[in-house]
């Protein structure tokens, strides 16, 4: 696994990795093709608005 990436284990000891997409301090109308590129793109399968 990648040196300097963090992850977290599972209860099946399956490991992924912490990653995010930090649209927090994107410019005002980018979120939304950000968020769309991860769901396309890099699978993403959980989004959280937190």
């Amino acid at each position: 696994m990648a040196n300097g990436i963090r992850f977290f284990e599972l209860f099946n000891k399956t490991k992924i990795p912490s990653v995010g997409l930090g649209t927090w301090q994107s410019e005002p109308g980018l979120v939304g093709d950000a968020v769309v590129a991860a769901i396309k793109v890099c699978r993403f399968l959980c989004i959280t608005c937190c």
